[in-house]
């Protein structure tokens, strides 16, 4: 009987020493053990933003986690909203089509945002040797075009073209899978014109590859300029990125680049509890989150949530945010609207 009562009280001890270890209200077998956080290829941003965060949730989490690159976000967006993925890395321009079931994206009504990472910072580069000086220079030159992995960038490469009144009639379109190959055609001088995140490790290749380097154009940041190309590029904006700025390669004068929010995603599949405890954890961590990559610097706790989303919230993280004070009345009209708007 001794040796039985020091077993009980060895054994409560224990499963109090590990339910302490998980957020509140929470028993491990309520979490996944592992999830998968699908990106874009390696050398991409979203490749970068996805390890950085995964790192975060296997450290601090209780689940383990683990990036799977992929094609691109066309390919992998259904996934999510099938529940044959867990997380995702995406713009608010590709999940807002998906999840309408608008042309060429699959329907994927069943996504849902996590969290608001941080704005991408996208822009539109060329070889530093080249005689493209500006955005009108690109008429009846060779750019990257159809991203059949990454559909939402020909949006992307037609609102930064839409703001200086051009169009892809304009050019001689060279179709690439996504936009790591693009800049791969560029290095390999099969193009004259591409895109990518500024940030990127691939652009920081291409800039150590190609004689001279590469350099960035800068786009019409005019108010007529950014309407034009949020009419194409629904959510994406002017910013100006300063002369060098830290992390960047090939900036040598202030430039306007495109911007556009980048979101975690998740399925409904995916259960609220998991949900909860995914923005609870990156919500408690943003220093780790924000010395990962130099976009993420501008990652910030109060703004997790931002009106502006295009798809609807998971319930999970709302029960967060409301718990946290970052969830309003007006989120929940914003929700209630979005949701409406689902693909049928």
């Amino acid at each position: 009987m001794k040796y039985f009562k020091k077993t009980l009280v060895f054994m409560i001890a224990f499963c109090l020493a590990i339910s302490l270890t998980l957020p509140a209200g929470l028993l491990a077998s309520d979490l996944p053990k592992f999830v998968f956080i699908a990106t874009n290829p390696q050398g991409s941003i979203y490749y970068t933003f996805g390890s950085v965060l995964g790192k975060v949730l296997d450290d601090h989490s209780g689940i383990g986690a683990r990036v799977r690159p992929s094609g691109g976000s066309s390919a992998y967006i259904p996934a999510i909203s099938q529940g044959k993925i867990d997380l995702g890395v995406n713009n608010a321009n590709d999940v807002r089509m998906a999840y309408r079931g608008m042309k060429p994206f699959v329907k994927s009504p069943n996504i849902r945002v996590l969290t608001v990472m941080c704005p991408l910072l996208v822009g539109m580069l060329v070889r530093n040797n080249s005689d493209i000086m500006t955005m009108q220079d690109m008429r009846g030159k060779r750019v990257a075009s159809k991203f059949p992995a990454q559909l939402s960038i020909v949006y992307c490469i037609g609102g930064m073209m839409a703001a200086d009144g051009l169009s892809w009639e304009d050019v001689k379109e060279v179709p690439v899978t996504n936009v790591v190959v693009g800049v791969q055609a560029l290095i390999e001088n099969r193009l004259d014109v591409t895109s990518f995140a500024v940030m990127a490790a691939k652009v920081k290749e291409a800039h150590s590859t190609i004689p001279g380097g590469i350099r960035w154009l800068s786009i019409n940041a005019s108010k007529e300029g950014a309407e034009r190309m949020a009419k194409v590029f629904p959510g994406s904006y002017p910013f100006l990125m300063k002369a060098n700025a830290k992390g960047t390669v090939g900036i040598t004068k202030d430039t306007n680049v495109q911007a556009y929010d980048v979101f975690l995603t998740g399925g409904t599949t995916l259960s609220n509890d998991a949900a909860y405890t995914i923005v609870k954890t990156l919500h408690g961590h943003p220093a780790e989150i924000q010395k990962g990559h130099g976009l993420l610097r501008r990652f910030g706790t109060d703004q997790m949530v931002k009106s502006n989303v295009t798809i609807p919230y998971h319930d999970g993280a709302i029960k967060f945010y409301k718990e946290a004070g970052l969830w309003s009345a007006e989120m929940d009209k914003i929700q209630k609207g979005l949701l409406s708007e689902a693909a049928k």
